[in-house]
């Protein structure tokens, strides 16, 4: 249908902006359980200002829905740098890039990532 303006809604789109909404809705939910406000608050601050950004869980689900819904606070600007929501361990040298990054790893792989800092000879 047509509202009169310069906007055409169609049904489809309508669903599909609903949808979106409960995804975010989804994904927000478990950011604001997982974290306090002010470290969402920070991190949304240290994104702005283009820094990296590391985050771990020992759970996937979360590491992607807190990577997801943290960009999306962003609105309405645009995270244009690295993204990887969930970061494979064979690719985690990526983690000495030199540019801003939004990346999740597993809980585990902190471990690793620790004492091959530490214990380089």
């Amino acid at each position: 249908f047509w509202n009169g303006w310069d906007t055409k809604f169609s049904r489809n789109s309508l669903l599909s902006s609903s949808f979106l909404f409960f995804y975010l809705s989804k994904q927000l939910h478990v950011l604001f359980h997982t974290m306090s406000p002010l470290s969402i608050i920070t991190i949304i601050e240290n994104l702005l200002q283009e820094k990296r950004i590391l985050f771990h869980s020992k759970h996937v689900y979360r590491l992607t829905s807190v990577c997801e819904s943290v960009s999306s606070l962003l609105f309405p600007f645009d995270w244009s740098n690295v993204f990887i929501p969930v970061l494979p361990f064979d690719l985690l040298h990526y983690l000495e890039a030199p540019m801003p990054y939004m990346i999740g790893i597993h809980t585990s792989c902190v471990i690793i990532l620790f004492f091959s800092l530490h214990c380089r000879w």
